[in-house]
């Protein structure tokens, strides 16, 4: 029985901590490169997030970037400029 709850509650676990599970090609230092070759001069932030990663920065002139690339492929799957 107690072998049942213990596997029971590492497979709730696992599933529910889906970043454990999850690897990425890309590194931070290669998606801030990326990010990097498409304006941005300025990071604020950047984050692992649904299988991509997230990075919120600046270009040269002030202006806001968002950019999502995927951490698999390193692919710029949004790219936004206010």
């Amino acid at each position: 029985m107690n072998r049942v709850l213990l596997a029971l509650t590492l497979a709730l676990g696992l599933a529910a901590s889906p970043a454990l599970g999850q690897q990425f090609k890309v590194s931070e230092q290669q998606a801030r490169q990326i990010a990097a070759e498409r304006g941005v001069v300025n990071i604020t932030e950047i984050e692992q997030d649904d299988g991509k990663w997230e990075i919120e920065g600046r270009d040269k002139d002030g202006r806001k970037i968002e950019i999502d690339v995927h951490g698999q492929s390193g692919e710029v799957v949004k790219f936004e400029r206010d």
